[in-house]
């Protein structure tokens, strides 16, 4: 069986006047404006959403990413999936373990703080991969 690739993205979506579930939160195009803060699951290589879920702009909590993953990977079924890439919205060391639970593969975006860059200078072997 052939596996794919599962983009999972976090964003933030602007709100103007009044709309059902909007809160002020990080928004860092419009700062203090009303917003939704979506999480978005794709299939890279059909090109396909996977999974979606509408949050409130000051949402962002390391639990809902993990179960937003679970679900995910429920609708998907884990076993299709070869490779998971996420932006940096859902980095934290239990999401991690999530990921590390089903033996997947990943490629995590993170903020470039000074004990993460001195992990990555400190790496001697490093391992190729193919994603779509």
């Amino acid at each position: 069986m052939q596996t794919s690739t599962l983009d999972i993205d976090s964003t933030v979506l602007t709100r103007y006047g009044e709309q059902e579930g909007e809160r002020r939160g990080y928004n860092p195009t419009k700062p203090g404006r009303p917003s939704h803060h979506p999480l978005i699951a794709f299939v890279a290589e059909q090109r396909m959403v996977a999974h979606a879920v509408l949050r409130p702009g000051n949402v962002h909590t390391p639990k809902v990413c993990e179960e937003f993953l679970q679900e995910t990977l429920e609708i998907v079924g884990a076993n299709r999936i070869g490779m998971i890439r996420a932006d940096s919205g859902f980095y934290s060391g239990s999401f991690i373990e999530e990921i590390e639970k089903h033996k997947l593969d990943f490629i995590e975006a993170a903020k470039g703080y000074k004990p993460i860059r001195q992990q990555i200078a400190g790496i001697r072997v490093w391992r190729s991969t193919k994603t779509a």
